[in-house]
């Protein structure tokens, strides 16, 4: 038999419809229906290519209505995800660019050197000038890093290194 709500075939002695859920009633002339408050179908089989719907019509037109809505939910939905992201992206570009990540290191190195922590500060100030090689804050606090723990030829290494990255050939304070 077929349901006279959703138009699939089901079982002869089926009681619900199980694609669309309905309860399906079988009447003694033979005349199948479905009901409930709002609902009302009729199925004759002496003609299955035509079921007559009452209100059942209004309420497809308004689930078509509803999934169109839900399709349109969905899509804003995704629009709303779709800025999330780029709005995420922009402020993650704009605070962990390289000239921010080096100017951080750079003060790290510099707290380091305030507080007499010379080696922690050579570490900051080489991960500054790896990130940027060309600016020349991070030489500087090398140079009194490495003076400040007796090491003059790594000051004079770092010395070196700026004149070759930067170009200072000139450079005087």
């Amino acid at each position: 038999m077929i349901c006279p709500n959703c138009g699939k075939e089901i079982d002869d002695d089926s009681t619900f419809c199980v694609y669309c859920g309905k309860k399906v009633e079988v009447q003694n002339n033979g005349e199948m229906t479905f009901s409930s408050s709002s609902d009302e179908a009729h199925y004759s089989p002496s003609s299955k290519s035509h079921i007559q719907f009452g209100k059942q019509e209004q309420a497809y037109a308004n689930g078509t209505v509803t999934l169109q809505k839900s399709n349109f939910n969905r899509t804003m939905i995704i629009i709303a995800i779709a800025i999330a992201v780029a709005a995420f992206l922009f402020a993650w570009f704009l605070f962990a660019s390289p000239k921010t990540r080096a100017a951080k290191q750079l003060d790290i190195g510099e707290q380091y050197l305030k507080e007499k922590k010379y080696e922690d500060a050579i570490v900051a100030f080489n991960a500054s000038i790896k990130i940027d090689k060309k600016n020349i804050k991070p030489y500087e606090g090398l140079v009194v890093a490495h003076t400040k723990l007796q090491q003059y030829d790594e000051a004079a290494d770092a010395m070196e290194q700026a004149i070759t990255n930067i170009g200072l050939e000139n450079y005087s304070r």
